[in-house]
């Protein structure tokens, strides 16, 4: 005679499994789906013939309930944590335990007040979905942004759905699935002089106390190819007269180079030797040095 089959159970209701450890002591699981989530956990033993321990099956089956309701209440809740909360969980989080830099944080903490939370409000963050996201960009490119600053926007957007997703806050990530803005090339506004034009600059500089400074500047920026904050934070004693050569400095949140950069070095490469060290030089001694 053939074995009865145990009916199947409706969609949604999970099932409940045996597993045994390697003892050999068995116990109730419990597999079920939340949204996108699947959720497995033990319910307790499983009571065997003869004994008054452990779970039976009817006892099992109410727990499985009692389990699917209490996670199934959870994006229920969810809803009602909107993006300005979760941000701010995720910016503490990774100030906190991941230890990022105070310059780091407050930049996501600006991005948060200035950008996301004016355009996504008080939505929850179960009712901001791909097309949403994707509007954001958009918008964002409409508004003249860099895509390198909209693409860094967006990674911060990504990291606090992941945050609120590891903590059962929503079902979903919507920014990992939505097309990001490719990362752009060189801007067209920005051109780089050639040693004729570096020339011409120079010799356009005012002939006075404050146009002999600005022309060293501007000469020192074109043969060393620093920044304006490491420019900014260049100090006499950071220049190696022997070596014709400066340091790579740390700007405000800038990470510097492990390579010096050569004062003889230039935007077309083949400047006349010590073509910035000379003039350095001699500003050191106008300034009385």
């Amino acid at each position: 005679m053939q074995a009865q089959r145990r009916p199947r159970r409706p969609a949604g209701t999970g099932s409940l499994l045996v597993r045994s450890d390697r003892a050999g002591r068995r116990s109730w699981y419990a597999k079920f789906r939340i949204g996108d989530r699947q959720v497995k956990r033990r319910l307790g033993p499983l009571r065997e013939a003869g004994s008054a321990q452990g779970l039976s099956r009817g006892q099992a089956e109410k727990e499985l309930r009692r389990l699917i309701e209490r996670e199934g209440a959870a994006p229920t809740v969810a809803r009602r944590i909107d993006l300005q909360a979760a941000a701010d969980s995720h910016i503490d989080h990774v100030e906190n335990f991941r230890g990022r830099k105070p310059t780091t944080v407050d930049d996501y903490r600006s991005m948060t007040r200035v950008h996301l939370v004016p355009f996504f409000g008080t939505r929850a963050l179960g009712s901001i979905d791909v097309q949403l996201v994707e509007s954001y960009i958009s918008a964002k490119l409409r508004q003249g942004l860099a895509r390198t600053t909209v693409r860094h926007q967006v990674m911060l957007l990504h990291g606090i759905f992941a945050h609120a997703l590891r903590r059962g806050w929503c079902s979903s990530n919507p920014v990992a699935a939505a097309e990001r803005p490719p990362a752009g090339g060189a801007s067209p506004d920005i051109h780089y002089l050639d040693r004729a034009e570096v020339e011409a600059l120079i010799r356009a500089v005012p002939d006075d106390d404050v146009g002999r400074m600005e022309a060293v500047l501007y000469l020192t920026a074109a043969m060393t190819g620093l920044r304006q904050g490491e420019l900014v934070a260049l100090r006499w004693r950071d220049v190696d007269w022997v070596a014709g050569a400066v340091p790579r400095l740390h700007a405000r949140g800038v990470h510097g180079a492990e390579e010096p950069a050569l004062l003889e070095g230039g935007a077309d490469g083949r400047p006349p030797r010590r073509r910035a060290r000379a003039p350095l030089r001699r500003l050191v001694v106008d300034c009385g040095r």
